[in-house]
């Protein structure tokens, strides 16, 4: 999420369009580069244009890079699944295949003109411009707070029924910026230009708690019987106590892993991790046997000593 909000901030906006501010319900945002907190609420504000969607960056900016690390075994690579890959070309507007129904669905693109002139009044170029931009942002919320900000409720100004007040008392009405200039659309014309469907609005609508603050989409966010960050950090503290052992035919066929007595299991170490709290007299509940086992293999590469008939190590 923290990448894709970083791409985001730093994309390119069509010629001279100043983004919006745009407020998120996140609690997970703070510490985000272009990301102000306040309370439970992250302000998200855009940036100026970056020339060819690139950030130039000083020869003293500090880049974080992450070291490569090793475990046991090999790591979840999420940006690989076929559902994720689905999910982040739909919500970019490109070809992307179903994982239930394995159906293709094509790409966006502009829709038909309308017949009240809004194409010819943007022009074709400015359209494709606000289109590319619309789907450049990548991100679900993102386009949800795009689409509230432009799409806002009006009263109507006058009513043709008689005899009965209207049923309808607003409209929705729609507006698009470019080079700072404010145009007001019909409805077709904003679907299309976007490519977007009626339900799409109406849900980035619903979804909107106050002027520039919406609710974060929901949808497979949450997680059940999540173990909490202290209690999977008992576990790897316990883990990282045990002492290695290492011989020179161990590192020498397998140099990035370490290995432990010849006399200990998983079975055995979690025995003694529930020994290890009480001890401690610590409150923290103990993670099971099976969750302790994958912080075993996710967090470390550790091995277990095998011994020869001579009693001499045979790791490797």
């Amino acid at each position: 999420m923290e990448q894709e909000l970083r791409n985001i901030i730093l994309s390119t906006t069509p010629s001279g369009y100043m983004g919006p501010t745009y407020s998120i319900k996140h609690e997970e945002l703070d510490g985000i580069v272009g990301v102000q907190m306040e309370g439970d609420l992250a302000t998200i504000e855009t940036i100026p244009p970056v020339k060819h969607g690139k950030l130039n960056l000083n020869d003293d900016a500090e880049v974080e890079t992450c070291a490569s690390s090793y475990s046991r075994k090999r790591q979840r690579n999420f940006e690989n699944w076929k559902n994720i890959k689905a999910k982040v070309a739909r919500n970019k507007g490109q070809m992307y295949t179903t994982c239930r129904t394995n159906q293709q669905v094509p790409a966006r693109a502009v829709g038909k003109a309308c017949k009240c002139g809004c194409f010819d009044k943007l022009g074709i170029v400015n359209i494709k411009e606000i289109f590319d931009y619309f789907w450049e942002i990548g991100d679900y919320d993102l386009q949800n707070a795009y689409i509230s900000n432009l799409v806002t409720s009006v009263k109507i100004k006058r009513s043709r029924v008689k005899d009965r007040p209207s049923r309808q008392t607003r409209r929705l009405s729609y507006t698009l910026i470019h080079n700072n200039t404010v145009y007001s659309v019909c409805r077709i014309a904003f679907y299309n230009i976007h490519s977007i469907s009626d339900r799409r609005v109406r849900t980035a609508l619903e979804k909107q708690c106050a002027p520039g603050i919406i609710e974060l989409d929901k949808r497979g966010r949450k997680i059940t019987s999540k173990i909490s960050q202290v209690r999977r950090q008992s576990a790897i503290d316990h883990i990282d106590s045990f002492p290695k052992v290492s011989t020179q035919d161990s590192e020498a066929k397998s140099p990035h892993m370490e290995y432990l007595p010849s006399d200990l299991n998983v079975n055995t170490m979690y025995a003694l991790y529930l020994d290890w709290l009480n001890a401690n007299g610590s409150e923290i509940q103990p993670v099971s046997n099976h969750y302790y086992r994958d912080v075993f293999n996710s967090e470390f590469n550790l091995g277990f000593e095998k011994l020869n008939n001579m009693g001499h190590p045979v790791n490797g």
